[in-house]
């Protein structure tokens, strides 16, 4: 039973390293989805912007930047909530 008890201990504890990395990397992602978002802000204007409609009427009072306006508009659009 000791040797049952042992495998499960080791197992937890691989389980924990691989959702460790997981969320190291979910963390990059999302660094690389506000560098992508900075990078589109920096290159278009309110006039040409496709968020201007829901900038304006749902943004408007939140105080998010464009970048992380850009970033939930692009995770709701991929389900993410």
């Amino acid at each position: 039973m000791e040797k049952n008890v042992d495998a499960l201990k080791k197992k937890v504890l691989e389980l924990c390293d691989t959702i460790d990395k997981q969320n190291d990397l979910i963390v990059k992602y999302q660094k690389a989805l506000m560098i992508a978002a900075d990078e589109v802000v920096a290159n278009i204007n309110c006039s040409t912007c496709p968020l201007t409609s829901i900038c304006e009427s749902k943004y408007e009072y939140t105080g998010l930047t464009c970048s992380e306006m850009f970033v939930e508009e692009w995770g709701e659009k991929a389900g993410i909530e």
